[in-house]
């Protein structure tokens, strides 16, 4: 603190200069949390490379906490710099970072975030409804904001969960949740987070969760997050958010909308790459007249919008930057507000990471606000599920697999290889030379006759080039082997689906059939949304599907409709 004395006419006026100061952590205080509560109003925390075990919170401080890498740019910081959540004291504020009440002047900037595991809310604080009134929910496994316009910004935000606890209501935003704030979220990457519903609760948003809030979204992307319910990023209740140049793929949700789900009006979405997305469903749900929606792609049909682009991005075999090719590349809003930031030693070229001219790139590495983004890597393949597949001996077993990469880089399937019972198998590939890129998909087609009974723990065996994945991979056969097959013709007019209306399951009686027999679910559009072979009175999960009618058929033959309700 300084002091400058003034004399006026026998008096003395002294007045006092509250200077901003560097805090540097460990070397002045060894932990985070302990240099935040000693900071005032504008001071600066400046965090030297390591591990730090720590729930941290704000306490409402207009503060900038940082690792070195605000000094220099320089990524490397960011990986090496670690808030990890893991070593919480209670789970009721368990996320690693919590901002609550502070101004646009806060700001946490250059770090891993990881292995936090959220923090409570209750929805009753909420303002524009009263359906949440009196429930409670687990929120933000990595970030919790509430009542703040504080900045994240270049953050790698990793493994964290959200998950249910016993007498709540939900649980959501494995990555980030927002509620009643104003913040800007720009340029982090937030990948392998969840919110897993446990304890009766329902899970939704696997990455972010933005909730009676305005503020910015911006350059992030979002990659193979999981939750449960719905949406990978999950816009309620929103004040006239923007969104904006983000990326997201490769997310997996339990239902409808495993991109975005957007519930509510006056919402931004513009230039954003969302593709590539495991779920039921459109990849974004929620659009309505009065939001804006351009420039995207995706490989939805958005209402009322031409500028929707449903052309596969090109990613590089390394990361989830744009190859030159890319359909990306210069096809964002041709806005001068929104253009790439111009490389001043080529003018009219984008300046790295953006690519091409200096006309906006869709996806998080264009527009006037890119950057490089935190170094991170992931492989993850999906084989999706087939259903029970009854067979006699002597048939042959014909069945689809839907085997999806959605690793940053192409995974080489080297071989598949069937259980000793099935004889000479023979495996259909889509893809050439058995490689899948990132983010794409291939079916494999098996064909052999079993040579005996196939036992309930035989697996296929695919053995890949991945690094980090277990090798090989173990697919189930689900095979039952039954005398015959029988059929149900004679037998429709007698079925009955129940309940009706359903929400969780249904079952269809089918008097005097014990043999399983195939049943297809069609949307109201025709669209076969559900295959399996059931008998009688057999549970069937219908939990994922979105809400509306449904056609039942048993092999072609008409059973009846029923309606899902959530």
């Amino acid at each position: 603190m300084k002091s400058l004395s003034f004399i006026f006419a026998g008096f003395i006026l002294s007045i006092h200069f509250v200077c901003p100061q560097v805090i540097n952590v460990p070397a002045d205080y060894p932990a985070i949390q302990q240099a935040i509560d000693v900071a005032s109003k504008g001071d600066t925390i400046i965090v030297d490379e390591g591990i730090y075990y720590e729930n941290i919170r704000f306490r409402g401080k207009s503060l900038v906490v940082a690792s070195k890498y605000i000094l220099d740019q320089d990524i490397r910081y960011i990986s090496t710099t670690i808030i990890d959540g893991s070593k919480y004291q209670n789970i009721d504020s368990a996320s690693c970072v919590i901002f609550e009440g502070e101004d646009s002047l806060a700001v946490l900037q250059g770090f891993t975030l990881q292995h936090g595991m959220g923090t409570v809310y209750n929805l009753s604080d909420l303002e524009t409804t009263t359906k949440y009134d009196g429930k409670m929910t687990h929120e933000g496994g990595g970030v919790f904001f509430n009542e703040s316009n504080a900045a994240l910004k270049n953050n790698l935000i990793i493994n964290n969960q959200a998950s249910g606890i016993s007498g709540f209501a939900y649980c959501g935003g494995g990555g980030i949740s927002s509620f009643r704030s104003n913040p800007l979220i720009s340029n982090n990457v937030i990948t392998g987070n969840k919110a897993v519903a446990e304890n009766g609760t329902y899970g939704y948003a696997g990455a972010l969760v933005f909730n009676e809030s305005h503020g910015i979204i911006r350059n992030n992307i979002f990659y193979d997050n999981y939750t449960t319910g719905r949406g990978t990023v999950f816009i309620d209740i929103n004040l006239s958010a923007v969104f904006e140049n983000n990326t997201i793929v490769g997310n997996t949700a339990g239902r409808d909308a495993p991109g975005l789900f957007n519930r509510t009006s006056n919402t931004v979405i513009r230039n954003n790459l969302i593709w590539g997305n495991i779920g039921p469903g459109a990849q974004i749900l929620g659009v309505d007249n009065d939001d804006v929606f351009e420039y995207c792609i995706t490989t939805d049909n958005i209402a009322g919008d031409s500028t929707i682009l449903k052309i596969f991005p090109e990613f590089e075999d390394e990361g989830l930057r744009l190859q030159n090719i890319s359909p990306c590349i210069d096809k964002g809003k041709p806005d001068p507000a929104f253009n790439d930031k111009e490389d001043s030693s080529n003018p009219g070229k984008a300046l790295s990471p953006s690519m091409g001219g200096i006309r906006n790139d869709i996806g998080a590495y264009g527009g006037p606000f890119a950057g490089l983004l935190p170094e991170f890597s992931g492989e993850n393949i999906v084989i999706k599920p087939v259903t029970s597949y009854p067979l006699a001996l002597g048939e042959t077993f014909s069945k689809s697999y839907i085997i999806g990469n959605l690793s940053t880089h192409t995974i080489k399937i080297d071989s598949i290889i069937g259980p000793q019972a099935a004889g000479d198998l023979q495996v259909i590939s889509n893809q050439e030379n058995s490689l899948i890129n990132p983010l794409e998909y291939d079916t494999l087609r098996l064909i052999f006759t079993p040579t005996h009974e196939i036992k309930q723990d035989d697996s296929i065996l695919i053995y890949h080039n991945g690094y980090s994945l277990s090798n090989p991979i173990k697919v189930s056969l689900e095979v039952s082997f039954v005398t015959s097959l029988q059929k149900p013709s004679v037998m429709t007019d007698k079925m009955k689906i129940y309940p009706n209306p359903a929400s969780e399951y249904i079952k269809i009686e089918t008097p005097g059939c014990n043999n399983p027999v195939r049943m297809v679910i069609l949307n109201c559009s025709g669209v076969e949304v559900f295959e399996k072979y059931v008998v009688n009175n057999q549970q069937i999960d219908i939990s994922k599907l979105s809400d509306g009618l449904y056609i039942v058929k048993f092999d072609d033959h008409l059973i009846g409709r029923f309606v899902k309700m959530s």
